[in-house]
């Protein structure tokens, strides 16, 4: 069962994400101390840009280079909502209590490092996805290959970016005793992730003609969510940090991956159903996924569900740029009942995910070096903002 439920685009809802996982509260240490994300990110580049190591670092030509790095650098990577760094941050300090030294300002740099190099790995990605999607635009601005003097030349860009989130970690993670499951797990995400894509790619990308409808099943929805989705939004960020408190004990990662990822899959279920369903004046956004064709948990619901004249109207208006097309899928999403499949599966998947929290802080009732049991709120904080959202 839950490997058919693990799992489809990268659509990620902002809102919740980011107030569960802001990194705003102040460490109690001394002043200077990093509160936020982006307090650090100065701290990033000026390792990036050093060019000590470089040949003729004087030169005019290594200078124009750098700059090159410096500008795509601050285009790409601080002005998203910065969720998946904040992730490691926020749960670092959530196993605070648990941690045999006191979080200082050594290992808080360190977490902010892990949480840089993950917004470093999704620059890389979106430039990667603007190119592969044709998109105009990202984050109200021209995609970095719509630039005229960039171009085609993005592609090695998403090198020096993909590039970057390994220097980073040696940088400023290299002296942390879990140095190596860190890097380890930051290479499975890449790995995962693009491994995502290619799903996402052959199910509905660029050069397809006519939308094949036929691949638009349950199996290969729930596959693409968790390769593209599920890892490196929820499971790895959150993991990363448990890394950093110093917790590696592969059954503790193992069993945390069975609820993280269950996790990850609802959040994006509930990203599919809220562009089609969703009221715009609270989303924030009107759905495109219909017209755009995209293989979403709508669609493949439906497709399991409908009798031939239903699938021959979606095979006939879904994709379509057409609002007529529109109405006519979300006719057949109504006599399907689509709404009260989702509240359904919404009820099952809480229920589920309860249970397997509860499963994991029963085996930890008392943490390796502490007498505490293990803080469900990692977990449960972040469900409950999921059950019932309507943005």
């Amino acid at each position: 069962m839950f490997s058919m439920l693990r799992i489809a685009r990268a659509s990620i809802p902002r809102a919740i994400y980011t107030s569960f996982f802001s990194t705003t509260s102040a460490v109690k240490q001394q002043p200077n101390k990093l509160t936020s994300l982006s307090d650090s990110y100065s701290l990033i580049t000026k390792a990036l840009l050093d060019p000590s190591n470089l040949v003729n670092k004087d030169s005019q030509p290594v200078s124009d280079a750098l700059s090159r790095i410096s500008r795509l650098l601050d285009y790409t990577v601080p002005l998203g909502k910065q969720f998946r760094g904040n992730a490691v941050v926020s749960t670092l300090k959530t196993m605070e209590p648990f941690l045999k030294d006191p979080l200082d300002d050594k290992l808080l740099l360190e977490a902010h490092a892990v949480g840089w190099s993950l917004e470093l790995a999704q620059a890389a990605l979106l430039v990667s996805d603007d190119m592969m999607d044709g998109s105009e635009t990202r984050r109200g601005k021209p995609c970095w290959y719509k630039i005229k003097e960039i171009g085609t030349t993005a592609v090695n860009d998403v090198m020096i970016l993909q590039n970057s989130v390994s220097r980073v970690l040696q940088h400023f993670v290299k002296d942390h005793k879990e140095y190596n499951n860190i890097s380890s797990l930051m290479l499975d995400l890449m790995d995962k992730t693009l491994i995502g894509q290619i799903m996402d790619n052959e199910t509905n990308g660029p050069g397809q003609e006519k939308l094949e409808l036929s691949k638009y099943t349950l199996e290969r929805y729930f596959n693409i969510v968790l390769y593209k989705t599920a890892y490196y939004t929820v499971n790895h960020p959150i993991r990363l940090g448990f890394y950093l408190a110093g917790f590696s004990d592969p059954e503790f990662h193992s069993d945390a991956e069975d609820v993280l990822l269950l996790m990850g899959q609802f959040f994006q279920v509930q990203d599919d159903f809220l562009d089609v369903f969703g009221d715009p004046a609270v989303t924030g956004k009107i759905g495109t996924d219909i017209q755009d064709g995209k293989c979403n948990w709508p669609v493949v619901k439906a497709l399991e569900k409908a009798d031939g004249k239903q699938r021959k109207t979606l095979e006939q208006h879904y994709g379509v740029k057409s609002k007529d097309s529109v109405k006519e899928v979300l006719r057949v999403y109504n006599e399907l009942k689509i709404k009260e499949e989702y509240q359904e599966f919404e009820r099952k998947q809480n229920e589920l995910i309860k249970k397997r929290i509860q499963e994991f802080a029963n085996k930890r009732k008392k943490l390796v070096w502490s007498e505490k049991s293990f803080p469900q709120n990692v977990f449960t904080d972040y469900l409950e903002k999921l059950v019932g959202r309507k943005a």
